[in-house]
């Protein structure tokens, strides 16, 4: 499993299930298990008062059915994103054989979505 660092459980929470769409569990006050749907994987998300901000190289991915999938999950983390922990959203970058998107969360945790191209 991974794990990652949160300031505010619930506000943690919400993005995981609303933004990412992924299952969320709460095992405690302050943790929370995210679970992929289709694997055994899973992280641990738990308060702590301090932890280290990571580049962009250390985060996690998830893929998408299809690059206008990413472009229409690129629109509307534009416009919802900052109501659900979304602080920071880059542009679109693709090489012409998969296209991906990098944001973060308001626990500075960084998100890559991705996809093959169409």
């Amino acid at each position: 499993h991974g794990t990652l660092a949160s300031r505010d459980i619930e506000v943690s929470r919400r993005f995981y299930a609303e933004v990412l769409g992924l299952p969320v569990h709460r095992a405690r006050e302050h943790v929370v298990y995210i679970k992929h749907p289709r694997g055994k994987c899973y992280i641990v998300c738990v308060v702590r008062k301090e932890w280290k901000s990571y580049s962009p190289n250390f985060g996690f991915a998830l893929r998408l059915p299809s690059e206008a999938a990413l472009a229409e999950a690129h629109r509307w983390l534009a416009d919802a994103g900052p109501d659900l922990g979304v602080t920071e959203l880059r542009e679109i970058k693709s090489d012409g054989t998969a296209a991906s998107v990098l944001l973060r969360d308001a626990d500075e945790n960084w998100w890559e979505l991705l996809a093959d191209a169409d």
